[in-house]
């Protein structure tokens, strides 16, 4: 076996698998595009639609609410507050602890553990 044949075969070898890597990609790209995509749009439009619908009659509730002006929006602003609330709770859990504050949910801090005290919506 000479120099130039155990070149020409690592040349092939190398042109064989950068050719299979862009077929690779290629057919990962295709995939994205026509089937995975679509579906997970799809399934985000689905899921959104069903929590507004879940959560509009609780808001609308606020917002019907009878009383002054002053009323009606603290109870839309505190319907609005606990879902967003909420939410937060679901996104954000560190260590399963939580701590809420006086409008909004933070992070416990590191330290010394306190007794568990269940969290209750107010």
């Amino acid at each position: 076996m000479t120099a130039d044949s155990s070149k020409t075969t690592f040349t092939m070898v190398t042109v064989i698998f950068i050719l299979l890597a862009i077929l690779f990609s290629g057919v990962v790209a295709l995939y994205w595009v026509t089937a995975l995509e679509p579906r997970l749009k799809a399934e985000a439009v689905s899921q959104a639609e069903i929590l507004a619908r879940s959560q509009a009659d609780f808001v609308g509730d606020s917002v019907r609410a009878e009383g002054d002006v002053e009323t009606r929006r603290r109870r839309v602003t505190a319907a609005l507050d606990e879902l967003l609330l909420l939410r937060v709770l679901r996104e954000h859990r560190v260590e399963g602890r939580l701590q809420r504050s006086s409008r909004a949910c933070r992070l416990a801090r590191p330290g010394p553990r306190r007794a568990a005290r269940p969290w209750v919506p107010r």
